[in-house]
């Protein structure tokens, strides 16, 4: 199912690809989005990044010891190059999220650079 600029469903991912089709990116073509979830541990961290690879991701682990939220101090994120429709954003995060139920996570967003700028959804 297709969707144009004005038809994407309301709801984040809608938004962020509505906010991408307005500031002239084009949609039909392939772009790096990244994915991301959080990891209750580094060692989680691991291995999370050790299965998205399987899938095809290129992962990576961000380590927010800043943060005030401790829950929320290890940041996995898997970029993918993908044509950035609706229904493909959706397809990735379930498939994602299929493999993150067993580390108690989920994915929790994703974004990709726009006019040199990250975008993304909550």
């Amino acid at each position: 199912m297709g969707f144009k600029m004005t038809n994407f469903p309301n709801d984040a991912d809608g938004d962020v690809l509505r906010s991408l089709a307005s500031k002239g990116v084009d949609l039909s073509k392939p772009r790096k989005i990244e994915f991301y979830c959080y990891a209750a541990d580094y060692q989680t961290a691991l291995k999370i990044v050790e299965e998205v690879s399987e899938l095809g991701f290129t992962p990576d682990i961000f380590d927010d010891r800043e943060g005030s939220d401790k829950s929320k101090r290890f940041s996995v994120y898997s970029a993918k190059t993908i044509i950035p429709s609706y229904d493909n954003i959706i397809e990735e995060q379930r498939v994602l999220n299929e493999l993150l139920e067993k580390y108690q996570t989920e994915c929790d967003g994703w974004g990709t650079m726009s006019n040199g700028t990250e975008k993304g959804s909550d």
